[in-house]
């Protein structure tokens, strides 16, 4: 668990739940190396979009947690964007062009094509 701000972060989602929860549980930390055994966590997930930059702070997690959902639910049915020198949220940040614009046109291409499917 990062611990941003002296841990901040962490209680705040905490709330009265133990530390530990933070890195073992799959619906806090879902790329977290500390589960157990996170086979079959994502077994019946619908197809799911990840997208990420490269320059992501949590970028290690986030291939994990593809990693995870391709062994669970399969490589067809997980698309996986990771923008080069991107950082978190960058699909929110007017200055951040062309990737934000390009990304977004990605996101409704998979839109489109997961609910065309049906």
């Amino acid at each position: 668990v990062q611990d941003f701000h002296y841990g901040y972060v962490t209680r705040a989602l905490l709330g009265s739940l133990p530390e530990e929860f933070a890195r073992l549980s799959p619906w806090m930390s879902p790329g977290s190396l500390a589960i157990p055994d996170p086979t079959g966590l994502f077994k019946g997930f619908p197809p799911t979009l990840i997208i990420s930059g490269s320059a992501e702070c949590a970028l290690d997690q986030i291939r994990t947690l593809k990693d995870r959902m391709t062994a669970d639910i399969g490589e067809n049915n997980v698309t996986y964007i990771e923008v080069p020198n991107s950082l978190h949220a960058f699909v929110t940040m007017s200055w951040h062009e062309p990737e934000k614009t390009q990304t977004v046109k990605k996101i409704a291409e998979w839109g489109t094509r997961v609910h065309s499917d049906k």
